[in-house]
């Protein structure tokens, strides 16, 4: 909870006297698909919880906020490779652990997500190009969740879990 949701409102209130001075009122909360969709074999039910109060801030602050013309977002990430979802090797190369591995392969795109992907999204929230954006979310999963539950009925590789 200190990580997911004290610290983003903390330093969001920290900002608010720079914000209101800035071109660019923008504030982009993190969240995780981990907030809607049970990811069990990828975090703990803790990360869950405190992703899914992370959003909540996130709506709560934007209607706070909305009166001094601050915008606030929140990016979806699904599977990326972080540091809850991939170890460094010997050559101090990055990759998946088992279960994120699954999860990946397990999204319509059968593939973790790239630092570019989740960058892309972020700048946009965070630039006047989503100047009209307020109190949205974007999801960046693959597709994993575009549906709730559309995997559930389909017979999924046995490798995926």
């Amino acid at each position: 909870m200190a990580g997911n949701v004290a610290g983003p409102y903390f330093l969001t209130a920290a900002f608010v006297p720079l914000l209101k001075k800035s071109e660019i009122k923008s504030v982009v909360i993190i969240g995780s698909v981990a907030a809607i969709a049970n990811q069990r074999p990828v975090s703990t039910l803790t990360y869950g919880v405190s992703k899914a109060a992370a959003i909540h801030l996130a709506t709560m602050l934007a209607g706070r906020l909305s009166p001094l013309k601050i915008r606030v977002n929140t990016i979806f990430p699904g599977v990326f490779p972080s540091e809850i979802t991939s170890e460094i090797n010997e050559k101090g190369e990055r990759y998946l652990k088992i279960p994120a591995g699954k999860a990946a392969l397990r999204s319509p795109l059968a593939r973790a997500g790239q630092r570019h992907e989740i960058v892309g999204p972020a700048l946009l929230l965070a630039s006047q190009a989503g100047g009209f954006m307020d109190n949205a979310v974007i999801s960046v999963d693959g597709g994993r969740n575009m549906n709730a539950g559309m995997n559930d009925g389909i017979r999924m590789p046995e490798e995926t879990y």
